[in-house]
């Protein structure tokens, strides 16, 4: 495991950040191990009723000022041009709907360079990365704001 402090002028030392951690609370977040340039970032948002219908809205990427701070928004988002916005909105829609949750929500996912010796390939992800042309990115879910 791999610690990278976000905010060095904030805090300089991992004591120190862990010590205004444990006494204030936070957030921890998993950051993929390639250079920070080959990360995008993007938000979905979309919108669940109370019948549980789920609308897509818009998505967009956005860009940072340094690491890992954004600043700004480009939309609409293309650094992921091959995934199925539509389908992430429903499935994941149906599934907040399902614990009783309506409204307004936003998605935010990073899509970086899938390294050859990060994973085993299976014959499962193969499959889904020739049928969706993303065969070099993965994708990971980061956020959910409900």
């Amino acid at each position: 495991m791999k610690i990278k402090i976000n905010m060095p002028h904030l805090y300089q030392t991992y004591n120190e950040y862990i010590t205004k951690f444990i006494q204030k609370g936070g957030v921890i977040e998993a950051a993929p191990s390639c250079p920070v340039s080959q990360v995008a970032s993007s938000s979905i948002g979309f919108v669940i009723d109370p019948t549980g219908e789920v609308e897509f809205l818009g998505s967009y990427d956005k860009f940072f000022s340094h690491e890992y701070t954004s600043c700004g928004y480009f939309f609409p988002q293309k650094s992921i041009p091959n995934l199925n916005l539509q389908a992430i909105c429903q499935t994941m829609g149906k599934a907040l709907y399902n614990k009783g949750v309506f409204g307004y929500a936003c998605l935010d996912i990073i899509s970086f360079p899938d390294h050859p010796n990060s994973r085993k390939p299976t014959e499962t992800s193969d499959k889904e990365a020739n049928h969706t042309g993303n065969n070099n990115r993965v994708f990971w879910a980061v956020d959910l704001n409900c």
